[in-house]
């Protein structure tokens, strides 16, 4: 169970139910708990949120490469390229 936020560093105080929605917006409860399944710190939710608004660090035009609880939720927040139609043929 997360511990109360104390005067820890962000990266070390792991998120509760109201970090996810006061920093990623609100959410389905579903996903919020897949979020909280991965047991993310406040910094893992700050870095996937400054990644959703485009200010990530920036190598050769291209976003840095994430990986583990980032790449994850990140993974999970991203919209879903198979529900957006495709270009019709001309």
């Amino acid at each position: 169970m997360p511990q109360p936020h104390t005067d820890q560093s962000p990266n070390q105080v792991e998120a509760t139910h109201e970090d996810v929605i006061r920093i990623l917006g609100d959410r389905e409860d579903a996903t919020v708990v897949a979020i909280l399944g991965l047991h993310p710190t406040i910094g893992d939710l700050e870095a996937v949120s400054m990644r959703m608004a485009g200010i990530d660090d920036v190598l050769d035009g291209e976003p840095a490469p994430r990986s583990g609880i980032v790449a994850a939720i990140a993974d999970m927040l991203a919209p879903d390229d198979e529900d957006e139609p495709s270009p019709s043929p001309r």
